[in-house]
């Protein structure tokens, strides 16, 4: 009798939860994800991965604010994302930086990154997991412009 209400009270017991789904780091997957028009650029595809880090860190450039009241101040701020299987990024978290304002604004601008070509292991899409470092300093020319 007690191995009979053990085996009914375990399926419930389990009810309700997610299985986690296997992150891969960039070096694991067979196909790293890329914005879509770096995608096949050549047989090389070292080409590829040039073309996907230079518009990865254009896009950050050119959509990151500085706070003016922050000028000051020159920071790195590390940002761990996740290339998703649809493309987009999601679960971005810092995981080094102190400033408040600038990993709010690290955090913005990894969102704001455009949906990707996503990796893939085996021709099966996965999550790549990345990590970007968005420098401020008040030397950027990208101070001129740009208002928080």
């Amino acid at each position: 009798m007690k191995k009979l209400i053990l085996l009914i009270i375990i399926p419930f017991l389990s009810f309700g939860q997610t299985v986690k789904e296997k992150v891969y780091t960039y070096k694991e997957v067979d196909k790293k994800p890329t914005y879509p028009f770096c995608e096949g650029l050549s047989e090389d595809l070292s080409e590829e991965y040039l073309c996907f880090v230079e518009e990865l860190y254009d896009h950050i450039e050119k959509n990151k604010v500085y706070p003016k009241d922050l000028m000051h101040v020159y920071e790195n701020i590390h940002v761990e994302f996740i290339i998703a299987k649809t493309g987009d990024v999601k679960s971005a978290k810092i995981i080094r930086g102190n400033n408040r304002q600038l990993k709010k604004e690290a955090l913005r601008v990894v969102y704001s990154i455009p949906k990707m070509k996503p990796g893939k292991i085996n021709g099966e899409l996965v999550d790549v997991s990345m990590i970007v470092i968005i420098k401020f300093s008040h030397s950027e020319s990208s101070l001129n412009n740009k208002k928080p």
